[in-house]
């Protein structure tokens, strides 16, 4: 035997006990196996990595919806002046109005327009124009306009020689300047009234049932 063979010999045999312990190394991470039961057909592995949190029924993918706000668009800047064609100095008609974001389950909307800066003999807001029973679909009044199956009641300018009833204006007493407040009220049920009705029961029956509003203010000077 050549000093050759003998290295070539010592080489494989270095190179064997190499791969021995390379795949020795890599069929274990030091864990036993648990023996199977007897009714076992297969082999589990326990996991070592901590189980994951429930999410209570949250689906991560559907983002919720934000609520419309209640708003309401009146034809002029907020609190800023009113156009003389909606007061009792120029063409005294009703302004356009424009609402959005009506909450669920309103049965019917209403209007209520009064002076901030007034009352009526009763102590109340000065009315000078309220209006009931709109349905909640409609989103709109246009310039001067009336909403089928509404009911108007009487407004304050109202007397019992002169009843007035749907929209009167502002008109300030001269050289002072009133605020003038827009609503929309939400109500929860249609109101039980007929058109000319005095303002203060109207408006009664609307502050019952009313369970959301929007609001927008004017001024006028005198």
């Amino acid at each position: 035997m050549t000093r050759d063979t003998d290295t070539t010999r010592r080489g494989r045999a270095v190179l064997f006990g190499l791969l021995g312990l390379i795949l020795t190394a890599c069929s274990t991470d030091g864990r036993e196996m648990r023996p199977p039961r007897p009714d076992q057909s297969q082999s589990i592995i326990e996991s070592t990595l901590a189980p994951v949190p429930e999410l209570g029924g949250f689906d991560a993918s559907v983002a919720p919806t934000p609520a419309l706000t209640f708003a309401l668009t009146l034809p002029w800047s907020e609190g800023g002046p009113i156009p003389a064609d909606y007061t009792c100095g120029g063409s005294d008609v009703s302004p356009p109005l424009v609402w959005s974001g009506v909450p669920v389950d309103t049965a019917s909307l209403a209007i209520v327009v009064t002076d901030l800066d007034a009352t009526s003999t009763d102590g109340r807001p000065f009315v000078h124009w309220i209006v009931a029973n709109i349905p909640p679909s409609i989103t709109a009044i246009p310039t001067g306009g009336t909403i089928a199956g509404s009911i108007e009641a009487l407004n304050d300018f109202s007397s019992v020689e002169v009843p007035r009833s749907g929209w009167s204006g502002p008109c300030p007493p001269a050289g002072a300047t009133h605020a003038y407040s827009f609503e929309i009220r939400a109500l929860d049920q249609f109101v039980e009234l007929s058109d000319d009705s005095p303002a203060a029961d109207l408006l009664a029956a609307v502050d019952a049932a009313t369970v959301a509003t929007a609001s927008g203010t004017g001024t006028v000077a005198g």
